[in-house]
């Protein structure tokens, strides 16, 4: 019997079983999407939340620290002025160890291993450093400037610079 002798609706029917995607095709391309979305994000989140929520600025943990100013100087350059009861020594040496290239003031007498500091004037510059972090695709420098000698905002203050560059 030839599919012209059947009835029109049986003709439709027989004419389209074996034709259609298998059902692991659809899951396969899902599949595949999916890792490719993941290996994405792996890549684009890190920056997303760079840019979204920059990281704050470095502070030591001990002591009493006071922001006395913040402002935002440009597009992914930040400013931050503390306050702390922490001698300038001490300060600066939480600098070293968290960003590693520092400069001392020689008059500071930070850098000997006593780490005896005469107060000379007000606002004398204990220390310079500087340093590196990533996220994602962007650079984070900071600069941090310390100086003690002060009478209000506690006896040392810390200017952290943040500049997030590509």
């Amino acid at each position: 019997m030839a599919d012209t002798d059947l009835p029109e609706n049986e003709q439709s029917e027989s004419s389209q079983q074996g034709e259609g995607l298998p059902l692991w095709m659809p899951l396969a391309g899902l599949v595949i999407a999916f890792a490719f979305a993941v290996f994405v994000g792996i890549r684009v989140c890190p920056t997303l939340s760079g840019v979204v929520l920059p990281p704050s600025a470095p502070v030591p943990a001990t002591g009493t620290i006071t922001l006395l100013k913040h402002e935002q100087k440009g597009t992914g350059l930040d400013e931050w002025l503390y306050g702390s009861d922490q001698k300038g020594c001490d300060v600066a040496r939480f600098y070293e160890q968290r960003l590693s290239d520092c400069t001392y003031d020689p008059d500071s007498n930070c850098a000997s291993p006593a780490g005896t500091q005469p107060i000379l004037t007000t606002g004398q510059l204990v220390v310079q450093c500087s340093g590196t972090d990533t996220f994602g695709a962007y650079k984070v420098l900071w600069t941090v400037y310390v100086s003690t000698g002060y009478s209000e905002g506690g006896q040392t203050h810390f200017r952290v610079i943040r500049e997030v560059a590509s």
